[in-house]
């Protein structure tokens, strides 16, 4: 806040939910290099349509009613889905054994 101008301030309350929601994002780095190890990228673009389509509906949703924050949940939300959607089908596909 030091850095920014005083009407900037009030912004600051989304910041939590997006790094939240990049943090997720983050993740399907992980769960993605393995279904495209596993040649099986068809479920990443499904799961990323999926959050895609999320990600339009909470926005149409949350934005009217919470403005930013809606935006900033909707968000969140959207990569939450995705993340979770990716380590679905990931899971069960391949088991790895310590020292194999």
């Amino acid at each position: 806040m030091l850095l920014t101008p005083a009407p900037f301030w009030p912004a600051a309350t989304i910041i939590p939910a997006l790094v939240a929601g990049l943090a997720l994002f983050g993740t399907t780095l992980v769960t993605g290099l393995g279904i495209t190890v596993s040649r099986r990228t068809m479920f990443s673009t499904w799961a990323t349509l999926i959050a895609a389509v999320a990600n339009m509906l909470l926005n149409l949703l949350l934005i009217p009613r919470f403005g930013a924050v809606g935006t900033a949940a909707a968000t969140l939300l959207s990569f939450g889905l995705l993340t979770g959607a990716l380590l679905h089908w990931l899971s069960g596909r391949h088991r790895y054994t310590a020292g194999a």
